[in-house]
């Protein structure tokens, strides 16, 4: 009896803890400002202090605020974007504004993360992918390069999970790649968004066709003004039996 009650003395003040990390986070990671919009919250922060660089660097930060704050009804959870954006940013190799130095797929410590809780990082990464198509979608066509390499980080890791996890289908894929088809839609036509296009092709490329069928449905559903975009678009197509055709991307 007695270990019941500290087990529910701990649960019960879970919240009032959680919430007073998530505003020590705040305060480390944004000391002087907060987050007045969605494009704050895909923003990284480029320069960073000592406090801050200690924080980001060890190997289990992101792994365990993602775990911890995985329900973005979490007051303040937002938070937690941000603070990915910021990660991917300084973990990544510099990514120049012409995309040629970018390899796909290639960073170890983006890599590491995502292995230690695959899942928890797809959610995660899907909910930093989708606040980006928010922002774009809401009007914010020319994002800054560094907007744009973070974008690309976390399509990158989402894409690796789909290359390995793809096959076996489930809600967390189908989500993936229902955000990977508006991204894919909503990205202007440049450098760094060509290879970030690229690794969304070679993602869903590795999807079961009914997973990917069902992904697109729900795309399509949504806003008829993508269904419009989507008949015009050249990333994919529908083939007379309906069966989704993705050609093979030449390097």
């Amino acid at each position: 009896m007695e270990v019941l009650h500290n087990d529910f003395d701990r649960g019960s003040f879970r919240p009032n803890t959680d919430a007073t990390l998530l505003r020590h986070i705040v305060v480390v990671m944004r000391p002087t400002t907060g987050f007045s919009t969605d494009t704050d919250l895909i923003t990284p922060s480029t320069t960073l202090d000592a406090a801050q660089v200690i924080f980001l660097r060890h190997p289990q930060t992101m792994t365990w605020c993602w775990k911890l704050w995985n329900d973005p009804r979490i007051a303040h959870a937002e938070t937690i974007d941000q603070l990915t954006a910021t990660w991917l940013y300084h973990v990544g190799e510099p990514f120049e504004e012409d995309g040629t130095s970018r390899v796909a797929f290639g960073n170890t410590d983006v890599l590491t993360a995502l292995e230690a809780n695959p899942a928890t990082a797809c959610v995660a990464l899907t909910r930093f992918i989708n606040r980006s198509i928010s922002v774009i979608s809401a009007g914010s066509k020319h994002l800054p390069p560094a907007v744009l390499g973070v974008i690309y980080e976390a399509v990158s890791a989402c894409a690796t999970y789909l290359l390995t996890e793809g096959e076996n289908g489930g809600s967390l894929i189908t989500e993936l790649c229902a955000s990977f088809g508006q991204l894919f839609l909503h990205l202007r036509q440049g450098p760094v968004t060509t290879i970030t296009k690229d690794v969304i092709l070679e993602g869903l490329s590795a999807v079961r066709t009914d997973t990917l069928r069902t992904a697109m449905e729900k795309l399509l559903g949504c806003q008829s003004e993508l269904k419009l975009k989507l008949e015009d678009s050249k990333f994919l197509k529908l083939s007379r039996e309906n069966d989704f055709q993705f050609h093979p991307l030449s390097y």
